[in-house]
């Protein structure tokens, strides 16, 4: 017979304890754990409208830019080698972006973590809080595959519109 049964046997009732199921659930709902997931979906909505500014940028310069695409193109540069150029182009902008930022919000939040609480409740447990370096990566990867895609469907736009055709339009 178990120990649990025993005691019910003698007449005492055993209740059942917080789980650590329940327990971390509940710290979820306290404040300072929702704030740091807002900033995690701020930081994520950031970037995904930064990434859309620079489209913008890119768009409303390429009149320009498809008037000097267009006039290598007259004077007989394949069209792969511009589309290649244009993407080059493109990643090399929006790289530096990435290159730059993402180590830099790593560190900042390496640094500034430690003295984030996670929650309201006070603990005698030291606590001590790092980045996940695979969300990181995570992040990172994604970030890499939608600026790739920017600059591919930049390139590939700014690249139509410079048909040697349109050096008339500059007359």
């Amino acid at each position: 017979m178990s120990a649990l049964a025993r005691l019910r046997a003698a007449g005492l009732v055993a209740q059942a304890g917080p789980t650590e199921a329940g327990r971390l659930a509940e710290l979820a709902r306290q404040g300072p754990a929702l704030a740091l997931r807002l900033l995690v979906v701020c930081a994520i909505a950031g970037s995904i409208l930064a990434v859309g500014g620079t489209a913008i940028a890119i768009a409303s310069t390429g009149r320009r830019r498809s008037f000097e695409l267009a006039s290598l193109r007259a004077i007989g540069i394949k069209r792969r080698t511009l589309l290649r150029g244009s993407i080059i182009e493109q990643l090399l902008l929006l790289g530096a972006a990435m290159l730059l930022g993402v180590p830099a919000g790593y560190l900042a939040a390496r640094l500034s973590m430690p003295s984030i609480p996670e929650f309201a409740d006070q603990t005698p447990v030291a606590l001590h809080y790092e980045p996940a370096l695979a969300g990181v990566a995570l992040f990172a990867l994604a970030f890499l595959i939608l600026l790739t895609l920017t600059a591919v469907l930049a390139g590939r736009a700014l690249l139509r519109a410079a048909a040697p055709a349109r050096l008339r339009e500059a007359e």
